[in-house]
């Protein structure tokens, strides 16, 4: 966790209304901010255009509250690749290419990966497609909408809500993926 303050700080540099400092404060919260993953096989799926070198894509939303949204986004970054690179067996994945927005409710952004990712999308699609929703680490459900693979940490809402956000968080991906 030493990295996420020089990550934070590189999201927001000079910005004097941003924490950034890594204590234990911030990573608390960092930890209890929901953030909802939809995975992809193929980035066209989201993207206008083709990205080399990118096999994977992960749209991920972050709900954080305004003086939070860069520790969050750093927090998130990290700890995304951390529990993936672990849970496919330490196999080394490289993120291409991160873009995201940050809005009034937090960060929206689109992560895109190379190959190597294989291994933690086929664990995610797994838990995802073996049942409706399945816990299978502290604070994290796995669903499937859409035949999309979906992710989510620090869950709080409802299913019936859950297909209405995950539209309007795809439609605002591919808004962010054209700019």
């Amino acid at each position: 966790m030493h990295c996420i303050s020089p990550l934070a700080v590189t999201i927001s540099p000079e910005c004097p209304g941003y924490e950034t400092a890594s204590n234990l404060q911030n990573v608390r919260h960092s930890r209890a901010t929901r953030v909802v993953f939809i995975w992809f096989a193929r980035p066209s799926a989201i993207l206008p255009f083709r990205f080399p070198k990118a096999s994977y894509a992960v749209i991920f939303d972050i709900t954080s509250v305004p003086n939070y949204r860069s520790f969050d986004l750093a927090h998130t970054l990290l700890t995304f690749c951390e529990y993936h690179m672990r849970e496919s067996g330490y196999i080394r994945f490289q993120i291409v290419y991160v873009v995201y927005a940050m809005h009034a409710g937090g960060t929206t952004g689109i992560i895109l990966l190379d190959k190597r990712f294989r291994h933690a999308y086929e664990a995610q699609v797994s838990h995802s497609f073996s049942s409706d929703i399945s816990v299978v680490a502290p604070l994290t459900h796995h669903l499937n909408v859409g035949n999309h693979p979906i992710s989510i940490w620090n869950h709080d809402f409802s299913i019936s809500r859950m297909n209405a956000h995950i539209d309007a968080l795809c439609r605002n991906a591919r808004r962010l993926a054209r700019n």
